[in-house]
This record gives structure tokens, C-alpha cells and sequence, in this order.
């Protein structure tokens, strides 16, 4: 079975579970179980410890937001087998570097049915610029 054929049939199991949501509500339930990572973003992110004494100089590869409101981590580094990644968290105003577990962050669940997005139009850049 091909990409196009697996997206097509998790839409419509989607369709038939909740018959009560409109489309554009099953369309973003759909979004929302996608990856949190690429393949894309895999490659592109360095290991733990990397850019470590880099500070506010380490480049944040990928940037996950609170669809609902507050809520923005920018992942700088990865360790993949454990989906454990460390970055720039800003929850609340404050603005925090630590360890990030993205299993947890994916199961993370909000209003609506929407979770934790990863923005897909987000170009790499030091954390100073990240707000």
C-alpha cells in the first residue's frame, strides 16, 4: 500500500468514527495524528550534547506550538531511539532550556481534539531569535 493510499484510508476511518464532525474538523484531527518529526527533521537534527556551551547561539532545527495558545518548544538536538530531545521551552512567559520528551508532547491533548503541532513553515535559527 502506497502513502497516498494509507492517508486516504486513516481520513476516512476518521470519517466513519465521527460522523458528527464537520470536514474541515475530521481534516484537522487527521493533521494532528501526523509525526511530530520528519524524516526530514531527523536528519537535520544534531544529537544530544552537540551544541552544548552554545547557549542562546544553538540552532533550534524545529519548533512545536500550542495550537490553543501558550505553549512553544524549539528543538535544538535529538536522541531519536529515545524521542528525548532538549531545546528552548516557552510556557507562561518564561523562557527555559531542558530536556523535552516527545512522546509526551505528541499525547499532549487539547480543546477540541487538537494536540501539539509542529510548524511546518519554520526555518532554522539561533534560539536568541526565537520568541
Amino acid at each position: 500500500m502506497n502513502d497516498a493510499n494509507k492517508i486516504q484510508r486513516v481520513f476516512a476511518n476518521l470519517q466513519i468514527e465521527h460522523p458528527e464532525l464537520t470536514y474541515k474538523q475530521v481534516e484537522e484531527r487527521f493533521m494532528a495524528r501526523q509525526e511530530l518529526l520528519t524524516q526530514e527533521n531527523l536528519k537535520l537534527l544534531p544529537p544530544l550534547l552537540e551544541q552544548d556551551g552554545k547557549g542562546e547561539n544553538a540552532i533550534a532545527y524545529v519548533k512545536f506550538f500550542n495550537p490553543m495558545g501558550d505553549g512553544t518548544w524549539y528543538i535544538t538536538e535529538l536522541d531519536p531511539q529515545n524521542m528525548l530531545a532538549f531545546g528552548l521551552v516557552c510556557l507562561h512567559g518564561e523562557r527555559e532550556l531542558g530536556y523535552i520528551d516527545l512522546n509526551e508532547l505528541k499525547n499532549i491533548k487539547l480543546k477540541f481534539g487538537l494536540y501539539i503541532e509542529r510548524d511546518t513553515r519554520f526555518k532554522p535559527k539561533p534560539l536568541k531569535e526565537c520568541k
